[in-house]
Parts: structure tokens; C-alpha cells; sequence
């Protein structure tokens, strides 16, 4: 079987950029359709997850490459326009990136339970 087609950064750039070009198409055609930004969110998503360049499907990989919500390998304190990352013994939450594409040659080099893992 063979490995993923996506992983290059001028790949993830081409997916991105038609899938933004996507996205703003379908807003200016209704824009009312999306009441929260984290409803552009999930669409964005959803046309990445969906771009051939960047599909999962008939690869030796089966992990989505387009995730929302990704655990940040370390904790964080963000808010109020300020970002600082923590110590790992201090007491706060880990963060999260809105939307991530993972690196398919590194989904395909780490365990599944690695891949959401806020400790890789």
C-alpha cells in the first residue's frame, strides 16, 4: 500500500489554499449560514479533511490529518491577548490549537495513541 501522498509543505500549502478560497466562496454566497466562527471553523475543517491532496483514504495511514481542538504538547496559560508557556509541574490546563494537519509521515511513524497524545 502506499504511503501518503500529502506531507510536503508546497502540498499542505495548495489544500489550504483552495480550501480557504472554498470557504470564502460559500460565505460570500451566504454569509448568514454561519453564525459563529467556530462554524467557519468546522467548515474549514471539513474541506481540508476532504481536499484529495490531504485524504487519508487508500494510504497506509487511516488517522485523519485534519483534527479541531489539538492538545498542545505543553501547558499554557492564553487569554486576554497573552500567551506564556508553563513549567510541566504548574498548575494549569494544557492548550489546544483550533485546527491542525498533521504531518502524514509523522502519523504513519507513531502509534495511534501517540497521535492525541498531549505528551509526544
Amino acid at each position: 500500500m502506499p504511503s501518503r501522498g500529502a506531507g510536503s509543505d508546497q502540498t499542505t500549502h495548495k489544500a489550504t489554499t483552495a480550501a480557504v478560497g472554498q470557504l470564502t466562496e460559500v460565505f460570500r454566497q451566504d454569509p448568514s449560514a454561519y453564525a459563529t466562527a467556530a462554524e467557519l471553523q468546522g467548515k474549514l475543517a471539513a474541506l481540508l479533511a476532504n481536499h484529495p491532496l490531504l485524504d487519508a483514504e487508500g494510504t497506509t495511514g487511516s488517522d485523519p490529518l485534519v483534527l479541531q481542538e489539538y492538545p498542545t504538547p505543553f501547558k499554557c496559560q492564553m487569554g486576554d491577548l497573552r500567551f506564556e508557556v508553563l513549567e510541566d509541574g504548574a498548575r494549569a490546563e494544557r492548550g489546544h490549537y483550533d485546527l491542525v494537519i498533521l504531518n502524514p509521515w509523522w502519523v504513519d511513524k507513531v502509534s495511534p495513541e501517540a497521535i492525541g497524545s498531549e505528551d509526544f
